[in-house]
Order: C-alpha cells, then sequence, then structure tokens
C-alpha cells in the first residue's frame, strides 16, 4: 500500500509551499511481544531544496535525514540521467548542497550557515 505524506505552509493571500512525499507501508523490522507491526519506507525520490529550508530550526538528526535522503536521490537518479548532461547537473547541485552553520560552507536562507553533521 502507498499513502502520501503532505507538510506544507500557506500564508493566506500570497502562497504556499508543500513538500508531498508517496510513503510504502512495509512490515517493520522490529516486533514487539509477537506482534508485527507497519513501518514507512520512502518512495518519493526527488531531492528536497536545501536552499528552502531553515536549517537552523532543524535538529541534528533532521539535518542528518535530509542529507541522507538527498544522497539517496543522487544515488538512485543519477544512473537514470547518463544522457542528460543538464538534469544530471540540476540533480548533482540540488543533492550536493552541504551547508554549514558558523563555519565554512555555502550559505543558506537568511545569510544563515549549516552544519550538516
Amino acid at each position: 500500500m502507498v499513502i502520501t505524506n503532505e507538510p506544507g505552509y500557506y500564508k493566506e493571500g500570497a502562497f504556499g509551499i508543500r513538500i508531498e512525499s508517496a510513503l510504502l507501508v512495509v512490515e517493520a523490522e522490529q516486533k514487539e511481544e509477537g506482534k508485527q507491526f507497519l513501518a514507512f519506507e520512502r518512495f518519493t525520490q526527488v531531492p528536497i531544496t536545501s536552499k528552502l529550508v531553515n536549517y537552523a530550526m532543524l535538529t541534528r538528526k533532521e539535518r542528518k535525514w535530509l542529507k541522507s535522503h538527498n544522497t539517496t536521490c543522487l544515488e538512485k537518479l543519477s544512473p537514470l540521467l547518463d544522457g542528460d548532461k543538464r538534469a544530471l547537473r540540476w540533480l548533482k547541485r540540488e543533492c550536493g548542497a552541504t551547508p554549514t552553520l558558523f563555519g565554512k560552507g555555502r550559505m543558506g536562507v537568511g545569510g544563515v550557515e549549516i552544519i550538516w553533521d
């Protein structure tokens, strides 16, 4: 079964933004008291544009997850774009951003720099 997760932010009369992700429902690896639970496996393989993220609001775990997600997208999609240099360049740019907080790295939104790990 596939479901969607669609968190978003909407400013009335101005704009809205939503990150929509399809999730595959799978059996969880861990059982508890003999019961089988379900878990979600991310099905959507589109990088999350880092320049739209306010990293100052993310926990270390969330930053790590975002980096992992974008790395997985790059690994899975790159072979499919081998003949399309423009698309591959875009994918590498979106997946390869490694901003830093208070150190060397790419500046994020509002001039804030972020550390991934």
